[in-house]
C-alpha cells in the first residue's frame, strides 16, 4: 500500500508530460520565432522516450490492433535511412546535403515515434479523451485566431497571410487568407471536420457547447478560404448523415441552419467569403458573388490532378524508386526540403517517401481503424473516411 502515492505521482507525472507534448506540437507556429521552441519539443520527445523503456509493458503494444502500426514505423525508419542514399544527387539544381536530410529525418519521424511512445504509455482511455480533446480545442483556437484577424488585421506571430480568391478581411482586403495557430490557412481545411465530426459522436452530451464549437468551425473554414476545406464539409455532412440517427440527423440540420443563419446576420463578410469559396469550388455562380475565372478550374480536372499527382508527379520512376521512394526528400517541402514537388496528394506523398508499400500499409491502418475500433465506432469510420478524401484533396 505504501507504494500506491508514489505509482499515482508516477502516473500524473507521466500523463503531465504526454500532454505536454501533445500542447507543444500545436504551438509549433512557434517554431519561427524563437529556437527555444525546439529544444523544449526535443526536451519532451526525449523524456517520453525516456518514460517508454522504463515501462514494463513496454511490449504490451504489440497486439493485433498495433501490428500494423508498427510496421508503418519501422517502415519509415527504414526510409529514413534510405533517404542517405540520395546525398549529392542534383534536384532542381541543387545537390542534397547531409543536413537536408538529418533535418527531413526528424521532420518525418517525431510524430509516428511520438505516437508509438504514447501508446505505451496511455494506459486509460482518458488519456487518449484527453488527447482529442487538446486538438479539438486548438483546432477552435486556430478558428478563433482567424476571426480576431479578421478584426484586427494580420497577426504576424501566426505567419503571413496571402491573397487566395475570395477572402474578406475588416479592412477590405479581398482575397486575404489568415494564417492560424495551425499553420497556414490551407492547414485548418484539412482538420476542422474531426473536431465537428465528434460533436455529433462522441461529444454529445453538451448541446450548447457543441453548437458554439460548430459556429467557431464554420466560421473558421469561410476564413480559410479552403477548398478542400468546403469538400471535408461536404463529405462530412453526407457522412454524418448516413451514420447519425434520426434525432441526430434533425439536431444536425438545424446545428447547420442555425450557424449559417447567425453568420450572415452578424458576419456577413465571413459568410460572403464562404459563398465565394463554394463557387471557386464548383463554378457556380450564387447571387452577385462571381468566382475567379482566371483562378478557377474544373472541380473533376482538379480531382484528377490531386488523384494521379499530375503534374507534379510526371516522370516514371526507377525500380529503386517504385519500391523503396526517395526518403525524406521526396515529398518536397512538407519535411522541410524543396528538392522535389509536392504531389498534393499525401497518399502519393508517402509513396515519394516510401515507395509503392508505404502508402499500401498506411491505408491498411485505416482500414483497421475502420472496422476493429475499440472506443469510438461511430467517430472512426467517419473520420477514417474523411482522412482518406482530405489526405488526396
Amino acid at each position: 500500500m505504501s507504494n500506491l502515492p508514489n505509482k499515482n505521482m508516477y502516473i500524473y507525472f507521466r500523463n503531465a508530460i504526454i500532454y505536454l507534448f501533445v500542447t507543444t506540437i500545436f504551438l509549433h507556429f512557434l517554431k519561427s520565432s524563437t529556437p527555444l521552441y525546439y529544444v523544449i519539443l526535443l526536451g519532451l520527445f526525449f523524456l517520453l522516450l525516456f518514460l517508454t523503456l522504463l515501462n514494463k509493458n513496454f511490449l504490451s503494444i504489440y497486439t493485433d490492433n498495433t501490428f500494423i502500426f508498427l510496421i508503418f514505423v519501422f517502415y519509415l525508419i527504414f526510409s529514413a535511412i534510405w533517404s542517405f542514399t540520395t546525398i549529392g544527387i542534383l534536384f532542381n539544381g541543387s545537390n542534397v546535403g547531409i543536413i537536408d536530410i538529418i533535418i527531413g529525418i526528424g521532420n518525418m519521424l517525431i510524430i509516428p515515434l511520438s505516437l508509438f511512445f504514447i501508446l505505451n504509455l496511455a494506459e486509460k482511455k482518458e488519456t487518449i479523451i484527453n488527447i482529442i480533446l487538446i486538438f479539438i480545442m486548438f483546432v477552435c483556437l486556430g478558428a478563433l485566431s482567424m476571426i480576431l484577424q479578421y478584426f484586427v488585421g494580420d497577426i504576424g506571430l501566426f505567419g503571413e497571410g496571402y491573397a487566395r480568391f475570395g477572402g474578406y478581411s475588416r479592412y477590405g482586403e479581398v482575397g486575404l487568407s489568415y494564417s492560424s495557430i495551425l499553420g497556414a490557412p490551407t492547414v485548418y481545411g484539412s482538420v476542422f471536420f474531426l473536431p465537428l465530426i465528434l460533436c455529433f459522436t462522441y461529444f454529445k452530451k453538451n448541446i450548447l457547447l457543441n453548437f458554439l464549437i460548430i459556429l467557431i468551425l464554420i466560421a473558421g473554414l469561410y476564413l480559410s478560404t479552403s477548398k478542400a476545406g468546403i469538400l471535408n464539409l461536404l463529405i462530412t455532412l453526407l457522412l454524418l448523415i448516413i451514420f447519425l440517427n434520426f434525432k441526430q440527423k434533425i439536431l444536425l440540420i438545424v446545428f447547420m441552419l442555425l450557424a449559417s443563419i447567425m453568420l450572415v446576420y452578424f458576419l456577413p463578410e465571413i459568410f460572403s467569403s464562404g459563398i465565394v469559396i463554394f463557387s471557386n469550388t464548383f463554378g457556380i455562380d450564387i447571387g452577385d458573388v462571381e468566382y475567379s475565372r482566371g483562378l478557377y478550374s474544373p472541380i473533376l480536372e482538379k480531382g484528377i490532378q490531386r488523384f494521379t499527382g499530375y503534374p507534379w508527379i510526371n516522370n516514371s520512376p526507377q525500380y529503386s524508386e517504385f519500391l523503396f521512394g526517395f526518403g525524406v526528400i521526396g515529398p518536397g517541402g512538407i519535411f522541410g526540403t524543396n528538392f522535389r514537388a509536392s504531389s498534393h496528394n499525401a497518399i502519393l506523398d508517402l509513396y515519394q517517401i516510401g515507395g509503392i508499400f508505404l502508402p499500401i500499409i498506411f491505408i491498411l491502418i485505416n482500414l483497421l481503424i475502420y472496422f476493429k475500433s475499440c472506443f469510438f465506432r461511430t467517430y472512426a469510420q467517419c473520420c477514417n473516411v474523411c482522412l482518406i478524401f482530405g489526405l488526396i484533396l
